[in-house]
C-alpha cells in the first residue's frame, strides 16, 4: 500500500527493523516539530545564512544524536547563484544529523530516504560520470527529485 510508505517505513524494512525514525517530543514540540521564528525576513537568503542560527534555536533535549530536519520556504535558496536558478529541494550532511528541505519536498518520502541517506554517509549512486545515473536506488534519483 503506497499509501502507507514513509522515510521510516523505508529505513525500517530495508533494515529489518532495526533503524528507524522516531518524532521528537519535549517542550515547545507538536507532533514532532519544533516552529522556529527568526526576526528579520529570510526570503532570498542561502540557508548557510541562517541554518546555524536555526540549530542554536532548537530547544534543550534535541541534541546532537537526533537527526533534525529542517523545512525552509521556497524563498530560502540552497545554491550560491541565487533562487530563480535553482532546483535543489534539499540537502543533507555527510555524515551528520541535519538535513534541509524547502517546504515543497520535505512530503516526497524520496527525497526524505535522500538526504537522511547523505546523513548515514551514504553518497549518490550513479554509472560512469552520471552522479544520479542509478535510477534503481534512492540515492541514484531522478532529474529534479533528488539533490545534493
Amino acid at each position: 500500500n503506497y499509501n502507507s510508505v514513509s522515510v521510516n517505513s523505508v529505513f525500517s524494512g530495508c533494515s529489518n527493523g532495526k533503524f528507524g525514525i522516531i518524532p521528537a517530543t519535549g517542550n515547545d514540540v507538536t507532533n514532532g516539530v519544533v516552529e522556529i521564528t527568526l526576526e528579520y525576513a529570510i526570503a532570498d537568503l542561502h540557508h548557510k545564512l541562517i541554518r546555524d542560527e536555526v540549530l542554536n534555536l532548537l530547544p534543550s533535549g534535541i541534541d546532537d544524536y537526533t537527526f533534525r530536519i529542517m523545512v525552509y520556504p521556497k524563498s530560502v535558496t540552497f545554491c550560491s547563484d541565487g533562487p530563480s536558478t535553482c532546483s535543489t529541494v534539499g540537502l543533507g550532511s555527510k555524515p551528520g544529523t541535519n538535513s534541509w528541505y524547502r517546504s515543497g519536498a520535505v512530503s516526497k518520502v524520496v527525497v526524505g530516504v535522500h538526504e537522511i541517506g547523505h546523513n548515514l554517509s551514504l553518497g549518490h549512486s550513479g554509472f560512469d560520470v552520471k552522479e544520479y545515473g542509478d535510477k534503481s536506488c534512492t540515492m541514484g534519483g531522478e532529474s529534479g527529485d533528488v539533490s545534493d
